[in-house]
């Protein structure tokens, strides 16, 4: 690689963590640098040193620094991490509980395992609804944080999760009323007809709700704007 004409790169032999390398000094167009060129596993990897300087105790010093870095690599196994596999639906039956309220704060898992990864909490004293659980009772499967029936559970242990009564505000919640516009850009468009784009912000009521579909009706020089939000009626969320 570094055979350039005129150069007189010394090449030695060197073994990190007991793997042959290929040691290259005086590299072109640089005074006296030292590189560790090796292939392990079918990577090649390179390590570069800064200048050695002229021959004394101080250049002895830094070989020996540099020895010791070599000498504390180490390879390591590569290790591939099988995901876990997700429960079939027949692995869920059906149960006569409805709802289970957490004592403390317990994590909702992707899963019915505490291996399996966290999808979201059930705060302490909030409800959550119960589509099915596992056969041996164990854990039981909840309605996941974004409102679907999917692959979300929560612990059956009677220290941190008890089934609980319908919670009062479960049923769908209906309101109307006029929002507040905080901010409103406009800009004319380069166009015939001349067409405007405008940009209305404001806020949602809390941290749950989300915009549904919107709808605009114009009247003469007057837009009025329609949105349906919604939210989960089984979610708590602090504003």
């Amino acid at each position: 690689i570094y055979a350039h004409q005129g150069i007189d790169s010394q090449r030695g032999s060197i073994t990190v963590d007991g793997v042959a390398a290929m040691m290259l000094d005086n590299l072109p167009g640089q005074d006296l640098n030292r590189r560790v060129v090796l292939v392990h596993n079918d990577r090649v990897y390179s390590f570069f040193f800064t200048p050695l300087g002229d021959e004394g105790d101080a250049r002895a010093n830094m070989e020996a620094f540099y020895q010791d870095i070599l000498d504390s690599f180490r390879f390591l196994e590569a290790v591939v991490v099988q995901p876990l596999p997700r429960p079939d639906a027949a692995d869920v039956v059906e149960t006569d509980v409805q709802f289970i309220r957490a004592l403390v704060n317990v994590n909702m898992r992707s899963g019915p395992g505490a291996t399996y990864g966290i999808v979201g909490s059930v705060f302490a004293g909030q409800t959550a609804q119960v589509t099915g659980a596992m056969p041996d009772g164990s854990w039981w499967r909840v309605i996941c944080p974004d409102g679907s029936t999917g692959s979300c559970f929560v612990v059956n242990d009677p220290s941190l999760t008890q089934p609980a009564a319908r919670p009062e505000d479960a049923a769908s919640l209906s309101d109307t009323g006029e929002a507040i516009v905080e901010n409103l850009s406009v800009n004319l468009l380069e166009s015939f007809p001349v067409q405007v784009h405008a940009v209305v912000r404001g806020q949602l009521p809390d941290a749950c709700s989300f915009i549904e579909s919107t709808g605009v009706n114009v009247e003469g020089t007057t837009f009025h704007i329609r949105m349906t939000t919604a939210r989960h009626p089984n979610q708590r969320c602090a504003p």
